[in-house]
């Protein structure tokens, strides 16, 4: 199970996984074994502070209340489909990113990067970030990104990073420093 609180961004983005980065990560990383009723993203839910001096007693604190949350978010979903049985259910559409060309006018989610090149869905990306305000920023790269690390076996320096590997950067010579 996978919790993710607290608020990220503008105060009404990253309220879906679609939306949410870190979800994005965690989903890729899982490369698909984690099903999407299993992570829940809750902006109100309590954080820990960051362990100093490997002190995790913040982190234990809240190992209660966080699976309070946890219980109380799935049994209302398990109450619903005991008591609407027969009708259809909810399913959580993990389903790929949708795929646009020139003649796409609007999108209502990310689009599909077919390649460290493909500028044209980058930059859709960069366009649904600003005018959606679920979206998360770093959401116009981050599951492209993940998916390129878990292909490349994790290994960072095997992941293209669109706009700066293969960019003709002028050198700096030690006088322009």
């Amino acid at each position: 199970m996978v919790i993710i609180a607290g608020k990220q961004g503008r105060p009404s983005a990253g309220g879906t996984w679609r939306s949410n980065s870190i979800a994005h990560i965690i989903l890729s990383a899982s490369r698909g074994a984690l099903p999407l009723d299993r992570l829940l993203i809750a902006p109100h839910a309590p954080v820990f502070e960051t362990p100093k001096n490997g002190d995790l007693s913040h982190v234990s604190a809240l190992e209660q209340p966080l699976r309070g949350l946890w219980a109380g978010t799935h049994a209302v979903m398990d109450i619903g489909a005991e008591m609407f049985d027969g009708y259809p259910a909810f399913a959580s559409d993990q389903g790929g990113a949708i795929t646009i060309d020139s003649a796409t006018r609007t999108v209502g989610d990310m689009p599909a990067v077919a390649s460290a090149d493909d500028w044209f869905a980058m930059i859709t990306r960069l366009r649904i970030v600003m005018e959606d305000p679920r979206q998360l920023l770093s959401g116009a790269v981050s599951d492209v990104a993940a998916q390129r690390l878990v292909a490349n076996g994790n290994d960072p320096g095997s992941v293209t990073v669109p706009g700066l590997d293969g960019e003709p950067y002028p050198a700096i010579g030690n006088e322009q420093r």
